[in-house]
């Protein structure tokens, strides 16, 4: 072990004992401590720290709250997702008389997907306070996106204090979406429409060489040998087959298209929202 590590391990302890004693909290920077065990990425230390505040201030709502928000906080920037969320559900009250604090939390219970929390909290806060703060207007509207319930006719996406990142997050959600629905209904009326409309080009080629090509096998089968041949049937089995499949093709495609078109959106989201949350920590 070395010098830094007994020196340290010397000064947690000698802070564990102080927690315990009746001394003033002005007697110690507890603030500063911290800060400096976050720093050099110390993640047991601080946490041990931690845990030993909320034992002190147990009692004291307030108090408590901020040091599991602090805990959240750090243990999500270090990655550790499920313990952030822990001591994130453990918070008893929202933060109704600091912005700071509250904006903390809000941006918290988006990244850990509490959003039934998140609308929560902001319904409460505004109750108390009697106005939305911009970063209460923007999480709505992040909400929304990620709980698939914004609508083109919804007039928060309209909002002025909408930030530019995720308004341009909104425009692709709303706009370039592809309808599995309208990608089916395309290739029913020419094979190979609907993957052309989701952007697969290639695979629209093909699939609309290989209908005309059954297509015209069909024709000349039945002009030539006749609807109860052989060759007619096994080439209308196939046709059916490839223009069905096709369709159903062109549907799933949209649908994996949507689907990871929005789990794209989701993720810039919960980038724009951990960037938030490191000026909380820096």
């Amino acid at each position: 072990m070395n010098l830094r590590c007994i020196v340290l391990i010397i000064n947690i302890l000698s802070f564990c004992l102080f927690l315990e004693s009746d001394a003033q909290p002005s007697t110690i920077d507890t603030i500063k401590f911290s800060q400096y065990l976050k720093s050099n990425h110390l993640i047991n230390e601080y946490v041990f720290l931690n845990k030993q505040l909320q034992q002190k201030f147990y009692y004291k709502t307030n108090i408590l709250d901020s040091l599991r928000l602090e805990l959240s906080s750090f243990y999500y920037q270090n990655k550790f997702i499920d313990s952030s969320h822990r001591s994130l559900i453990s918070i008893r009250e929202p933060f109704y008389n600091s912005n700071k604090l509250n904006h903390q939390y809000l941006d918290l219970l988006i990244l850990n997907k509490e959003y039934n929390k998140a609308e929560q909290n902001i319904k409460e806060v505004y109750q108390y306070n009697f106005a939305k703060k911009t970063y209460q207007i923007n999480s709505e509207l992040a909400i929304k996106i990620l709980n698939r319930s914004l609508s083109t006719t919804d007039t928060l996406a309209k909002n002025t204090l909408i930030d530019p990142t995720l308004n341009d997050i909104q425009n692709r959600y709303v706009h370039k979406a592809k309808s599995p629905i309208i990608a089916g209904l395309y290739s029913a009326f020419v094979p190979g429409l609907g993957k052309l409309y989701v952007g697969y080009k290639y695979q629209a080629f093909t699939s609309f060489i290989t209908n005309a090509l059954l297509i015209s096998q069909v024709i000349e089968s039945y002009s030539k040998v006749g609807v109860q041949s052989p060759r007619f049937i096994i080439t209308s089995a196939l046709f059916g087959a490839f223009y069905s499949g096709n369709i159903i093709g062109s549907y799933y495609a949209a649908k994996k298209n949507k689907i990871d078109h929005y789990k794209q959106l989701d993720e810039e989201i919960f980038e724009y929202y951990n960037s938030d949350l490191l000026k909380f920590n820096n």
